[in-house]
């Protein structure tokens, strides 16, 4: 019983004789925004020595298990007594950074983990274009600004949403901003931005582009023939953006006597 515990004791003084090792070998983290950042750290042969994480601005998080900062989202977790990871809740973008595990040996042994949080895309709607009205030959100007961690990708697309759905077209660049030169009655539309920077979800935008023109009148049938005495229908369509939401009285002057007829139909003689 003795020799055991002179073992016990022996043993006990050689571990505490022993240097504190871990892996040094600098680690990278990327974490999506809003998740938990578990920055690893092991230790063994600790002994009498302790370990502090230190912050990207060089301010001391922890003293062993022991926050310093008035942080409630940070914490040493130690699932094994050689473990001393840093836990950092709701990971915020202005986490990232490189943090340091040290060790007061003399030299001070450390390990260093850089953490990169990523942001998913998110569209600013009070900096981003609302429907827009313009007349032909204008010029469209249409942004989608857009924010996220790397910096999204912004493509634009035309949903030609007179077609039915599934007739949605990619056009112009990448980019914040779509302008349409010259624009006529064809660009009335929506557009669409999707905006992606591989963090999901994905985000999109819809942006009305409402054209307008004067009337503008078209003739189906050119040349109609029709005996004398019967009826005859002469048809016009007129288009207009906006439409005409009043009367519209047509009038109808046949080239050979001048004469004048009005209103939906004319009765020739």
């Amino acid at each position: 019983m003795r020799e055991l515990f002179l073992f016990s004791a022996l043993l006990q003084l050689a571990l505490c004789e022993l240097e504190p090792q871990f892996n040094s070998t600098p680690e990278h983290l990327r974490i999506k925004q809003g998740s938990r950042a578990v920055l690893p750290c092991s230790v063994v042969y600790i002994g009498g020595h302790q370990v502090v994480w230190s912050s990207p601005r060089k301010t001391l998080i922890s003293l062993e298990d022991r926050r310093l900062i008035d942080d409630q989202r940070i914490s040493v977790e130690r699932p094994y007594i050689k473990e001393w990871n840093l836990h950092i809740r709701n990971v915020r973008y202005n986490d990232s950074g490189t943090y340091k595990c040290e060790i007061n040996t003399d030299p001070i042994q450390f390990k260093e983990v850089t953490l990169a949080v990523v942001v998913p895309p998110t569209i600013i709607s009070k900096l981003s274009s609302d429907n827009l009205k313009l007349r032909e030959s204008d010029t469209a100007e249409l942004v989608c600004n857009v924010t996220g961690v790397p910096h999204p990708n912004v493509t634009w697309f035309k949903r030609n949403f007179r077609h039915g759905r599934g007739h949605k077209e990619r056009i112009g660049l990448e980019g914040e901003v779509l302008i349409i030169h010259n624009v006529t009655r064809y660009c009335d539309d929506i557009y669409e931005c999707y905006v992606d920077n591989g963090i999901p979800p994905a985000v999109s935008k819809a942006i009305r582009v409402v054209v307008e023109f004067p009337p503008e009148v078209v003739m189906p049938n050119k040349r109609i023939g029709q005996r004398i005495g019967r009826e005859t229908i002469l048809e016009c369509i007129v288009n207009g953006n906006p439409p005409r939401t009043d009367v519209l009285e047509e009038e109808w002057t046949p080239d050979n006597n001048g004469r004048t007829f009005h209103g939906g139909g004319l009765r020739g003689h």
